[in-house]
């Protein structure tokens, strides 16, 4: 069977066109979500992003195993906190009477 080239490139003349999904093409200036370079029709991600499109925000540390990554941020597991829940929390801060550890 032939395939009819000519009439899809004439279809497609002044619109744009996306590669599919993590595929891009070299020196596409808005490859990969502007999160990274396309290198070989595959996204390398800038620091703080992953994914086939680099579209995906990362979290600090991976949330250091004691928490979710949603959008870039750490939601922590009970008894973690802070910005990558590496630190232990405690209930009501131990009510003010003694040291969490």
């Amino acid at each position: 069977s032939s395939h009819d080239v000519a009439g899809e490139l004439s279809a497609g003349v002044g619109a744009t066109t996306s590669a599919p999904a993590g595929v891009c093409q070299d020196g596409d200036a808005n490859a990969c979500s502007g999160h990274g370079h396309c290198s070989n029709g595959t996204c390398v991600c800038h620091v703080k992003y992953e994914g086939e499109t680099c579209s995906t925000p990362t979290c600090l540390n991976a949330c250091s195993n004691q928490g979710e990554c949603f959008n870039g941020t750490c939601y922590c597991f009970d008894n973690f906190a802070g910005e990558d829940c590496s630190s232990v929390a405690c209930d009501s801060d131990c009510h003010g009477n003694g040291r969490c550890n």
